[in-house]
């Protein structure tokens, strides 16, 4: 029988051959079992969110490189929220989740958790008015750090907001602790943000090569929301930030101190 095609399942390792045998053990399944559980539909989509290397995230899932490297496991663990037990192949229980009566509930694989009992994340909604501060700044003797060890000015935080962790991991793709909220001021963002809705920040996503609506820093040291894409062709990195109502002329900025993209604005929440 020729191996070319071959496909071959058994406990615990999957073996595909093309005139070489690659072995999937227990850790390259359970990364993707992680992987998916967290939301995310690729490999791809997974590496991209946390800026890992394609090449590399994908051979650990496929079983290219077999085991997992430990310290990549414990990355792999962080990033979505499983236990690094269960990655290694230790035991079933993916993670823990709150119960009503405050015991611990064991989440197992092929099982339904019960995500109404996650208790919520903590998401800083930061004062717009505080400026370069906001993001490390100049008065370091002022800042403190948040929960999700970003630094922010101590007077920058206006209100602290509950937001579910699946909340922001599943449907906004952003890691718990890795989110600010910016109150929306003015009609510049008009039929995507409006005047009294509260922006979500993902701190992680700065990259602007495809373009969307971000939070940055201005060269006049203001945090501002618009919409941001590269201009081709120029030298340095210059970009075009254009406001959705146009009434406001778009402007160009060059992306050198105090310019700095904060984050992408991965979400909103609005008043009816």
């Amino acid at each position: 029988m020729s191996t070319d095609n071959l496909l071959v399942l058994s406990t615990g390792f999957l073996c595909a051959a093309r005139g070489n045998m690659i072995f999937m053990d227990e850790t390259n399944k359970r990364l993707r079992q992680a992987r998916k559980a967290a939301g995310f539909k690729s490999a791809m989509a997974a590496a991209k969110r946390f800026g890992w290397p394609i090449s590399t995230y994908a051979s650990h899932e496929n079983g290219q490189t077999s085991p997992v490297p430990r310290d990549e496991t414990r990355k792999y663990a962080r990033a979505f929220k499983v236990a690094e037990t269960f990655l290694l192949g230790i035991g079933d229980q993916v993670n823990e989740r709150q119960s009503k009566t405050g015991t611990h509930a064991k989440n197992l694989v092929g099982e339904a958790s019960n995500l109404e009992f996650d208790l919520p994340t903590t998401v800083p909604e930061i004062d717009i008015r505080a400026g370069a501060s906001y993001v490390g700044g100049y008065n370091q003797e002022e800042n403190i750090i948040d929960e999700g060890g970003n630094s922010v000015l101590r007077d920058s935080i206006r209100a602290n907001w509950g937001i579910p962790a699946p909340f922001l991991r599943n449907e906004l793709h952003i890691r718990p602790g890795r989110a600010h909220i910016l109150p929306v001021r003015g009609d510049s963002m008009m039929d995507a943000l409006f005047d009294g809705d509260r922006a979500i920040v993902d701190l992680d996503d700065c990259d602007i090569s495809q373009g969307g609506i971000f939070a940055l820093l201005d060269d006049n040291q203001g945090l501002i929301i618009k919409q941001v894409e590269i201009v081709r062709g120029s030298k340095g990195s210059k970009i075009r930030c254009t406001s959705r109502n146009q009434s406001y002329s778009p402007f160009e900025l060059v992306l050198a101190e105090p310019v700095r993209i904060v984050g992408r604005i991965a979400g909103k929440i609005t008043r009816l």
